[in-house]
């Protein structure tokens, strides 16, 4: 299944482990658990792009792209 693939983080903005918190919102951070690879069709288009599985302080999971995440500054 070419969309569930698992990547190297090498080349996007976060990585495993990352501490991370949603952008522009206040609220609890978390930490990036797995970096999977979706590919999304917008007409003619094939993009792939990489999805995050975020595991939030308050015990729920997240999964999000990397424009909707930014590294928390709050340890």
């Amino acid at each position: 299944m070419e969309g569930s693939q698992t990547q190297s983080s090498a080349e996007y903005k976060f990585k495993v482990g990352d501490r991370v918190k949603r952008v522009g919102q206040s609220g609890c951070s978390g930490v990036v658990k797995n970096i999977r690879v979706e590919v999304t069709a917008s007409g003619e288009a094939r993009l792939r792009a990489p999805m995050f599985v975020v595991l939030w302080d308050n015990g729920t999971q997240s999964y999000l792209s990397q424009e909707a995440l930014e590294i928390s500054r709050l340890s």
